[in-house]
């Protein structure tokens, strides 16, 4: 049977969702929640880059919108929409 995009990202959650209350009970959490943290802050670092960018001004936001899903995706986080 074949995984779509929308079950893969539903399953990846509770699989995560399932992990996270298990690490919280180990020493280990803090140090992922330090590391997601940064994570976390460095995807919002490049998405405040692509918005203050200056050069990527259009009529339709197509280059700023295009280079916050590049910045995403840079972090790990996928979007069906950036199919080009």
């Amino acid at each position: 049977m074949e995984i779509l995009p929308a079950e893969h990202e539903i399953m990846a959650y509770a699989i995560g969702a399932l992990v996270l209350s298990h690490l919280k009970e180990d020493e280990v959490w803090r140090e992922i929640l330090l590391a997601a943290e940064s994570k976390a802050m460095k995807a919002l670092h490049d998405i405040q880059e692509a918005l203050d960018d200056d050069t990527l001004d259009d009529p339709g936001c197509f280059y700023r919108i295009e280079a916050i899903l590049d910045a995403l995706e840079s972090n790990g986080i996928t979007s069906l929409r950036h199919d080009w």
